[in-house]
C-alpha cells in the first residue's frame, strides 16, 4: 500500500505545474492545446467562436510570456511547465 502511495505521489509531483511558471490565461492555454492537437488556427477559431486574428493574438501572448520563437516551442514549454497536459 506505501508503495501505491508513493508511486501516486511521484506522479502527481512530476505533472504539479511549476510555481515559477509565467501565468497563462485560459484561452491562452486553451489555444495551445487546440494547436498541439493538430488544430488549425482557422478552425480553433471556429470552435471558439472568436476571429482567427483573435487567436493569433493569444498564441501570441503565449509565445511572449513562454519566452518561445515558435508554436512548437511554446507548446513544448507549456508542456514541460506543467501547463498543458500531452
Amino acid at each position: 500500500m506505501l508503495r501505491l502511495v508513493a508511486m501516486y505521489a511521484h506522479e502527481r509531483l512530476r505533472h504539479a505545474p511549476d510555481p515559477h511558471a509565467p501565468s497563462l490565461s485560459r484561452r491562452e492555454i486553451e489555444c495551445l492545446s487546440w494547436l498541439m492537437h493538430g488544430k488549425r488556427v482557422k478552425d480553433i477559431a471556429f470552435q471558439l467562436n472568436l476571429s482567427s486574428a483573435a487567436i493569433e493574438l493569444y498564441v501570441k501572448n503565449a509565445r511572449t510570456k513562454l519566452k518561445a520563437r515558435t508554436r512548437e516551442q511554446a507548446i513544448a514549454r507549456a508542456i514541460m511547465l506543467g501547463l498543458l497536459q500531452p
